[in-house]
């Protein structure tokens, strides 16, 4: 089941409107210390992790006039209207499985697709600040509602994901972890918060596992290329302390920003002005904010990596654009 929502613009029905009215007036910048230090009081994240600081250019909520912070502030009450109205209507999926009798033989795995978003109405193509301003109505008082556009934006991105660094389009932890919670038959480890590493590419090998169905090695007379990814239900079911061993390589790109990671160790490439156009190096079980650059301290580690990096892009096939492709805000 893939909701669409919350993503630009953003809308919800009238009587979720003002469910969260006033609660984000204390802006942005609050909202990123109160949350660090309330995954950090939850285990989340440990105990020492630091923030990634706002970047330059990402106004402080403090610079913000009295009517940007008022309509920013709005923006934000509604986004989380959003994500509430998802939990409301997942609460009547359930309801339904459970009048159905298949709830407990269903396993629910819940998570986003990325992290949240940051961009602005007029970063999206043909719709620039102009056509924005002209196709819109975004009065105070119809912001959410039909015919409005509006978006988030980067400080609320940046709150949403503290203390990871960046957010959605990014290949920084900001852009690319995602919440998982899973739950149903076969799934042991229950009201726990965990801390393996998995990726996206081992839900298929997951889901096959737990229906008893193989994976083809052909389809209608075609090769069928082998998964990627490896099941987590060794994991889940408690046998396991992890799913992926410390040799296991993840690496991914986009527009042209680059990342791998190996173990605790994860090493990135993101131009200016959104970081140093050199490959940096972090330890993310110890700074999940990458906010502590190794790259001149460890410098055969962080050319390992980039040599693991070079093996990925060929095995996948990535092709460079000549300049990254996504601009600041």
């Amino acid at each position: 089941l893939s909701f669409t929502a919350p993503h630009d613009p953003l809308h919800v029905p009238d009587d979720w409107l003002n469910k969260y009215a006033g609660t984000y007036d204390s802006g942005y910048d609050a909202l990123s210390a109160q949350r660090l230090a309330r995954m950090k009081e939850l285990g989340v994240v440990p105990e020492a992790t630091e923030g990634f600081p706002r970047p330059p250019f990402v106004p402080g909520w403090n610079t913000l006039s009295p009517e940007q912070r008022k309509v920013s502030a709005r923006s934000m009450e509604i986004y989380a209207a959003m994500i509430d109205n998802i939990d409301h209507n997942l609460g009547r999926l359930f309801a339904t499985l459970r009048e159905l009798q298949v709830y407990e033989n269903t396993l629910v795995i819940f998570f986003s697709d990325n992290g949240a978003n940051g961009a602005t109405m007029a970063q999206y193509p043909g719709t620039d600040a102009a056509w924005v301003e002209q196709n819109s109505d975004n009065r105070f008082e119809n912001l959410g509602r039909r015919g409005s556009r509006i978006a988030a934006g980067p400080g609320w991105a940046l709150a949403s994901m503290a203390p990871f660094r960046l957010f959605k389009a990014f290949i920084s932890e900001g852009g690319i972890r995602s919440p998982l919670i899973i739950a149903g038959p076969g799934v042991k480890r229950t009201g726990q918060i965990s801390h393996p590493v998995a990726n996206v590419s081992d839900i298929m090998p997951t889901v096959l596992e737990m229906a008893g169905v193989a994976h083809p090695n052909t389809h209608e007379g075609r090769d069928v290329l082998p998964m990627q990814g490896q099941s987590m239900m060794g994991f889940f079911d408690g046998g396991k302390e992890s799913v992926h061993g410390p040799d296991d390589v993840f690496g991914f790109e986009l527009f042209g920003w680059r990342g791998i990671r190996q173990g605790d160790w994860k090493a990135t490439w993101i131009s200016r002005p959104f970081a140093t156009s050199e490959w940096q190096l972090f330890n993310i079980s110890k700074d999940p904010g990458e906010t502590q650059d190794f790259a001149l301290d460890q410098p055969e580690k962080l050319s390992k990596l980039r040599q693991l990096w070079h093996k990925y892009a060929d095995e996948v096939g990535v092709i460079l654009p000549e300049q990254p492709l996504f601009n600041a805000p």
